[in-house]
């Protein structure tokens, strides 16, 4: 009786037609040690380095809360009871928020606070006069009159820079990181400088002037240009100067007057406002437009990119007084009277932040206006989350609108 045989490779059965050598080579390459090897250990090497940028990136992909409750465990930040936190209230010189945490700086300290008043980061402060400037997740510390300034987040200083020999009049800060400079010079042969440098310290941009001293700087929104104010002597008389650049380009735009004295600039979207004694300005595109403040004076004012504030008071008087409120395009959109004395001013985003004697005024475009009535020891208010914050002598208190 004849013999059917049936062809296999092991457990491998093959289907008609199939050529066995054909099918051998394959196997043996597929099952071929050195390449399974090389396989596993190329999936090795991927998945730690998965885990090595994860690692690496941690704190900018894991959750804030996350991080502090460790901060918290480990023994290196505070849980928080809440407000009121009991700070020396005299000590302060700024506060405001970064990221999602109110960033207050003191005479000797920088300090992080998260919403439960748990202080989850406290570093020295050891600069003389300082600025506090704060900008999405940055804080900017500035040296007046001094060489030194510090970028700051909640989780490490960024940046230390030293200008040596030289005094920081002004400075401005984004969100991107960006700071912008104004000094005296380093040389006879010109008077001031204006330097610009990204969050790593590197030189973005550099103005220096023969001609005029500038005293105060503002970053354009998308970090493409520039505004400045300056003054020098001529004809016997002070003259007042506003300056705007684009970085593409190493020659300002001058907008200037003898009879106004410019002491404050700030870019409102594509528009720019300068402060002067009895008047302001506003350039938007290169139409300038002049406000007189008909009888009235500035005794503060606060800015976002967004939208300014400007408080004033009657010529004189002691007390009482409006807020003017500009918009993006630096148009008035709202006055606001309020009664008392003015004692601090702040701006985040879309909203003015007011406080004067017992009262907190908090004033946006829309036709909401709130009121906030504070103890009298309150020195300044600024915002927090979707809260107020008031500095009293003492402590810190929260007040939720």
């Amino acid at each position: 009786m004849k013999r059917h045989s049936t062809k296999r490779i092991k457990n491998i059965h093959l289907l008609p037609g199939a050529n066995e050598e054909t099918v051998r080579a394959q196997t043996r390459r597929r099952r071929s040690p050195f390449r399974q090897l090389l396989k596993r250990l190329a999936i090795v090497a991927a998945v730690l380095g998965v885990l090595f940028l994860l690692w690496n990136n941690w704190e900018k992909i894991a959750p804030e809360s996350v991080l502090d409750w460790v901060n918290v465990q480990l023994g290196n930040g505070e849980e928080g009871e809440g407000y009121p936190y009991l700070i020396g209230g005299n000590t302060v010189v700024g506060m405001g928020q970064t990221g999602n945490y109110l960033t207050v700086l003191s005479d000797s300290s920088l300090q992080f606070f998260n919403s439960s008043a748990g202080c989850v980061e406290q570093r020295p402060n050891t600069l003389n006069d300082p600025l506090l400037q704060v900008a999405g997740q940055y804080a900017l510390v500035t040296e007046l009159g001094g060489s030194r300034f510090e970028i700051e987040t909640r989780r490490e200083t960024v940046l230390e820079m030293n200008l040596e020999n030289r005094k920081i009049y002004a400075s401005d800060l984004l969100s991107s990181g960006m700071v912008a400079v104004a000094t005296d010079a380093a040389s006879q042969s010109y008077i001031s400088h204006v330097l610009v440098y990204n969050k790593n310290g590197k030189l973005m941009y550099e103005y220096k002037s023969g001609k005029y001293l500038i005293t105060n700087v503002s970053l354009s929104p998308d970090g493409k240009g520039l505004a400045a104010i300056g003054t020098t002597a001529e004809g016997g008389a002070l003259k007042s100067v506003l300056l705007l650049w684009q970085f593409s380009s190493d020659t300002p735009t001058e907008y200037a007057d003898t009879e106004q004295l410019l002491y404050n600039v700030s870019y409102l979207g594509n528009a720019v406002v300068a402060l002067g004694d009895s008047e302001y300005w506003v350039v938007n595109g290169k139409n300038l437009t002049r406000v007189a403040y008909e009888g009235m004076e500035p005794v503060g004012f606060a800015a976002s990119r967004k939208i300014a504030g400007l408080v004033m008071r009657r010529s004189g008087s002691a007390g009482n007084g409006e807020v003017w409120l500009l918009n993006d395009r630096g148009k008035q959109v709202k006055t606001l009277p309020f009664a008392g004395s003015y004692r601090s001013a702040s701006c985040r985003d879309t909203e003015f932040v007011l406080l004067a004697d017992s009262t907190v005024f908090i004033i946006g475009e829309d036709e909401r206006n709130i009121q906030i009535n504070t103890p009298t020891d309150t020195l300044s208010a600024a915002q927090y989350r979707d809260t107020v914050i008031l500095l009293t002598l003492r402590d810190l208190q929260q007040v939720a609108y």
